[in-house]
């Protein structure tokens, strides 16, 4: 049962009906009384109180509910605890990956930049050849009109079969332009051998830096798409450009091509001129010259066919890559050059 102080209000637990029950407080002195009643008579005069032990069992079975909710506290305190040290080392690890992964991103950014930077300045220096296509149409009228000339002296020899002493000169012009021939064929060589070498080495430095930025490319896609989950487009682009490449080496040999043509017809135009006097075996040799000039042209015309069948598989190629690029968002922006070198080759194939 409890007791209390009639002073200072402490409450005492005694065991009910015990002998050695106090009746004065121990801290002030003061009566004490059964909680809620009178002050407590002598224990062997005092009954048991139904209210006290109502009492003692709630007290017991509010604190063994505290000793739970103490418990539980603790037990939560401790898991939130463990719960906040994984969620820092989460986050640690976490900004270690991001860091690692952006260090990497950035430097095949950066590599990628310095690649297209490369390849625009390669292609700025090989934009320089679209002056040579005026040369080319020029050279195509020069050719035209030698032509135009050599008709001119076909109808002028069979109108004037005689002239002896004419056609004597026209031959011993015709041997001093034999002797002239030896020297401007080394001549026509060399420069044959330096164009060819400069060409193969800018060729070789396009498809070096090509190589480089597909590489570098296909690296960015894969780091893209393990972070993104975006899909790689790019295959399309890259199989576009090799078409182009090819393109362009067979547009450089259409170029060399016509050099060689351009100086048989300067040849042909000189010797020409001289024949204006009416000479008979010049315009035979002239005849073989131009015989061999249309094969050529033949050959070249095949080579125009093959080059226009590339170049309509080049633009479905394209097609098909912008197609793909619309309907699903590409990781990387690639360099585009492609455009210029087809409208360069479709003009080649105009001219030709």
């Amino acid at each position: 049962m409890l007791l209390e102080c009639s002073k200072c209000a402490k409450m005492y637990r005694v065991r009910e009906g015990s002998a050695a029950a106090p009746t004065k407080c121990p801290a002030c002195g003061g009566l004490l009384k059964v909680s809620g009643g009178a002050p407590a008579a002598p224990a062997a005069a005092a009954g048991p109180d139904p209210r006290v032990k109502e009492l003692e069992a709630k007290v017991s079975a509010l604190e063994r509910d505290a000793a739970a909710h103490r418990s539980d506290a603790e037990q939560r305190a401790r898991e939130a605890k463990e719960a906040q040290t994984n969620i820092a080392r989460l986050g640690e690890d976490l900004a270690k990956a991001q860091g690692v992964y952006k260090d990497a991103l950035r430097k095949k950014e950066e590599e990628l930049e310095e690649k297209q930077k490369k390849i625009a300045s390669l292609e700025s220096s090989s934009k320089g050849s679209q002056g040579q296509l005026a040369i080319l149409k020029q050279k195509d009228a020069q050719i035209q009109e030698l032509q135009d000339k050599v008709s001119s002296l076909e109808e002028e020899m069979s109108k004037n079969a005689g002239g002896g002493d004419k056609v004597a000169a026209l031959e011993a012009d015709l041997v001093e332009a034999r002797q002239a021939v030896p020297q401007l064929t080394a001549e026509l060589a060399k420069e044959k051998a330096a164009y060819r070498e400069a060409l193969l080495n800018k060729e070789a430095e396009i498809d070096e830096a090509q190589k480089k930025l597909a590489a570098v490319e296909k690296q960015l896609v894969e780091a893209s798409s393990r972070a993104q989950g975006a899909p790689d487009k790019n295959s399309e682009l890259q199989r576009a450009q090799s078409k182009i490449s090819q393109l362009e080496k067979i547009v450089q040999d259409g170029e060399q091509r016509y050099r060689t043509l351009h100086a048989e017809m300067e040849k042909s135009r000189d010797a020409a001129g001289i024949g204006s006097k009416d000479g008979g075996k010049i315009l035979a040799e002239k005849d073989e010259t131009i015989s061999t000039l249309n094969d050529d042209l033949s050959g070249e015309r095949r080579k125009v066919g093959e080059l226009q069948k590339q170049v309509k598989d080049l633009e479905a190629s394209l097609q098909r890559a912008k197609a793909a690029s619309a309907a699903a968002p590409a990781p990387a922006a690639a360099p585009s050059g492609g455009g210029g070198r087809v409208d360069e080759a479709r003009y080649l194939v105009g001219d030709l």
